[in-house]
């Protein structure tokens, strides 16, 4: 057993939690790992949006803002960890990580562990060990080739900065390739072209601010990179089948049932 898995361990908090469907946002003095149990959670973690359901966990480094909003019932277990060099090491980088069926095996055993009235000590540093390791392995798999950490390179840029307006030759230049290599190669790995990749991103973001916050379609339109609301609404309408006022309120609609 790893002594320094075993040493965070101790220093750290597991715990079960529930999120609101209203958009909230702050930030925290130590670590965050959201281990999906039921339901969703719509998550922004710096500039990274992404969904921490099924098989996905969120990583929320110390300092970091992020805002959250669930998707209907929903239950997470949640691990607090120590700021310090020991898991800081350990940590992936901020945002969200895909997880195989055997973690997710074990998050339901946490879970259910949780539930019980009383839960040692000893018994729950056993049990935080041995999901760090477990977290420890799925996190870091064998090293990527120089193509795919290229592309994986532009996604990250991508993730980042979805909201400005880009050029593939631009994202080729990051990376030393022509626009037709980077293309390719994009393509390849994703399935999905460059440009197609931050119109998902885009989308996906204006959807969680469309149901989880107050902004103004033109507002939620400039934050997602849409000076021009008319495009925007084009966009958002030939990706999602509805226009974005339509989506908001059949969304509003479906919470205020599920409230009931």
């Amino acid at each position: 057993m790893s002594k320094t898995v075993e040493w965070i361990a101790m220093q750290s908090r597991l715990y079960q939690r529930s999120y609101s469907r209203e958009q909230q946002a702050h930030t925290h003095e130590f670590h965050q790992l959201v281990l999906p149990v039921t339901g969703g959670l719509q998550m922004e973690i710096g500039h990274r949006c992404g969904d921490v359901s099924s098989n996905t966990l969120a990583v929320v480094h110390a300092g970091e803002t992020h805002a959250f909003a669930a998707d209907g019932d929903n239950r997470f277990v949640v691990l607090d960890l120590p700021v310090q060099p020991l898991s800081d090491e350990l940590l992936p980088d901020p945002g969200f990580v895909p997880f195989d069926a055997g973690v997710a095996h074990y998050i339901a055993c946490l879970d259910h562990q949780l539930k019980q009235s009383a839960t040692s000590p000893a018994l729950q540093q056993q049990m935080l060990t041995l999901l760090l390791q477990l977290i420890q392995t799925t996190t870091q798999p064998a090293a990527p080739g120089r193509n795919q950490q290229r592309v994986m390179k532009i996604q990250q840029w991508l993730q980042s900065h979805f909201h400005q307006t880009v050029s593939l030759a631009f994202l080729a230049d990051q990376v030393n390739w022509s626009s037709g290599q980077l293309s390719r190669q994009f393509k390849a790995l994703t399935g999905v072209s460059p440009l197609a990749y931050q119109l998902e991103l885009r989308m996906n973001h204006a959807a969680f601010l469309l149901e989880s916050s107050a902004f103004s379609i033109q507002q939620v339109a400039e934050r997602v990179g849409y000076q021009d609301l008319s495009a925007f609404s084009h966009r958002f309408r030939a990706h999602f089948g509805c226009s974005p006022s339509g989506y908001r309120q059949q969304r509003t609609s479906e919470s205020s049932v599920s409230t009931k």
